[in-house]
């Protein structure tokens, strides 16, 4: 991926935690952001904006947007083409191949009030590539009942091919209205899912399980407790997104298997 001048930049989306990239039953690319919440997950979207209007000006925080439960998020420009790198498709596990029993439950594929779903996202149009991994492998069973050894992105990163304009968040539960807010195509978008809190035991991986038909469930996970190649995906941004990812990164990574999906 070439890095971006200042004539050319785009919004950029990064994503963390769990999440489950899919494709909707109208074709559109959607995430779903897990319920968490019960390992203390908080899911929200921070916004920084360059601190000079520039592709190169230091990025500062520039909104910072709690996500309540059936939020729907979306953006300003009409659905496109979405492309994803050899490194999303190696670090981004495809959900159903380690499904145990049950599959993806239709009212998550057309974005309906789910108890597995905290809220749901509306792609514009881009590439999907990552940036770093989680720093320990998981084991994962598949559903023909064999161990893959599998390592999560720590952040799936999207550049928009256009730049939206515009982000809004549609309140559905809280019947509050919509807040939407301005963006500009140098701004950097983080929407995460992640647990600040990180007690021994506890797994991640088998949230998944909420979004599947009833009774379902995804397979056996394992702690792999090999490394991972963690400085994969990164350096290929322009500085200042990668200064704000390398500060997350230092500061906070969350558990082995606390990381997206696919479809």
């Amino acid at each position: 991926m070439r890095k971006l001048t200042t004539d050319d930049a785009t919004v950029t989306i990064a994503f963390e935690g769990l999440m489950f990239f899919q494709t909707g039953d109208d074709h559109k690319k959607q995430v779903v952001i897990v319920d968490g919440t019960k390992h203390h997950h908080h899911p929200h979207i921070e916004i920084l904006r360059s601190e000079d209007g520039t592709s190169t000006g230091n990025l500062q925080p520039y909104k910072k947007l709690a996500l309540d439960e059936d939020d729907v998020v979306s953006f300003d420009v009409a659905e496109g083409q979405m492309t994803r790198t050899a490194l999303y498709h190696q670090f981004v596990p495809e959900l159903r191949k380690y499904i145990a029993s049950g599959d993806v439950d239709r009212k998550v594929i057309r974005q309906e009030t789910h108890k597995g779903a905290m809220d749901y996202v509306n792609l514009p149009p881009g590439d999907l590539t990552t940036w770093g991994t989680l720093k320990t492998s998981v084991a994962l069973m598949t559903s023909t009942s064999h161990l893959e050894l599998k390592c999560f992105a720590r952040f799936v990163m999207l550049t928009t091919t256009t730049s939206p304009k515009r982000i809004t968040i549609h309140h559905r539960k809280s019947g509050t209205g919509d807040e939407s807010y301005d963006l500009e195509p140098t701004d950097f978008v983080i929407i995460s899912n992640i647990s600040l809190e990180m007690p021994g035991g506890v797994h991640h991986f088998e949230l998944y399980s909420q979004l599947l038909t009833a009774g379902g469930r995804v397979g056996l996970f394992r702690d792999g407790n090999t490394q991972c190649p963690t400085t994969s995906g990164k350096g290929v941004f322009r500085e200042a997104i990668e200064r704000v990812l390398i500060a997350k990164d230092s500061h906070f990574v969350p558990n082995a298997d606390c990381g997206p999906t696919g479809p």
